[in-house]
């Protein structure tokens, strides 16, 4: 079983390796995050130096003038795989995701090998598990390629603090990356999911886009008591609270932390509760929301496998 599926691994690489969007993917992720990071880079340092252009009657914000390690905070090897992961996922970033799963799944059915795998139906389990496992491994290999491009730009930004190796892998950033890849593979199974029910990869990447735009409309303003539990259930919303949370997303207005609004990311949560007739924006339980986030990345791969075997047998 292990031996079978290995080869249906290696041959899924030997496929999407000749295909374009395998070398597109990686490269738009890399140029999502580091003009960002850059842009944050010159915005520390111009509230170091006192540069930072500012209109007439305007105070200076929060960090004028503060130390340049302590503005560079989001910098430091320990923070980065964090926020650069937040950055690539928390805007049109996810749509590279949602692309790379219809384009994956879509493949098979325009190059007929979805026909072949249907010959062979007692190999048909073995072979989706090899698809969608070869889909987890790119998956993980474009944001550990965001990461590592973004580690390497802050080697040629001078005076980046915490420049250390082994601070990449602490355990923060570790469980961080492994969020962040679930929230990509919930998108990457979405797209793949509506290509194969509907026999188009253009509609199920179109979908995955579509949905996130919906919903980011619907709920980051919506006040009634419909759109309010809404934003604590729904997938995207769900997303965008993680993301917040990994990159503690509140303590940026902190009182006396000018570093921590020296940051490119994230998205404020979609979820809000009334204080004294005022909509305050808050962030649910991390267990809960990686709890949601599991059982929507379980439901999707579950329609991945139902879709495949379905698109099969017709």
């Amino acid at each position: 079983m292990v031996q079978a599926v290995l080869r249906i691994i290696k041959a899924e690489y030997l496929r999407v390796t000749r295909k374009p969007f395998f070398y597109v993917v990686p490269m738009v992720a890399l140029f999502v995050v580091i003009p960002k990071m850059i842009r944050a880079y010159n915005h520390a340092v111009a509230l170091h130096n006192k540069t930072l252009a500012l209109p007439p009657g305007v105070p200076p914000p929060p960090g004028w003038g503060a130390d340049l390690t302590t503005l560079l905070h989001w910098f430091r090897w320990e923070n980065l795989p964090t926020v650069a992961g937040a950055s690539l996922l928390a805007g049109w970033g996810i749509a590279l995701f949602a692309y790379t799963g219809a384009a994956w799944f879509g493949d098979d059915l325009s190059t007929g090998v979805i026909k072949q795998v249907a010959v062979l139906r007692e190999r048909l389990m073995t072979v989706i598990l090899g698809k969608a496992l070869a889909l987890v491994l790119y998956v993980t290999a474009v944001l550990t390629l965001t990461v590592l491009g973004a580690v390497i730009a802050t080697l040629f930004l001078p005076d980046v603090p915490g420049r250390e190796v082994g601070a990449l892998f602490s355990a923060t950033s570790m469980r961080n990356i492994a969020v962040y890849t679930g929230i990509a593979l919930l998108w990457a199974f979405f797209a793949a999911a509506v290509t194969l029910a509907t026999n188009s990869a253009l509609l199920g990447a179109v979908a995955g886009i579509l949905w996130v735009t919906v919903e980011t409309v619907t709920l980051i303003a919506g006040n009634s008591p419909l759109q309010l539990f809404a934003a604590k259930v729904a997938p995207w919303s769900t997303c965008q609270s993680l993301l917040a949370s990994a990159c503690d997303r509140f303590s940026w207005v902190a009182n006396g932390q000018p570093h921590l609004w020296v940051m490119w990311v994230t998205a404020p949560p979609f979820t809000r509760t009334v204080e004294g007739g005022v909509f305050k924006i808050y962030l649910l339980p991390f267990t809960y929301l990686l709890a949601m986030l599991g059982v929507y990345l379980l439901a999707a791969a579950v329609v991945v496998l139902k879709g495949y075997c379905w698109r099969a047998s017709k």
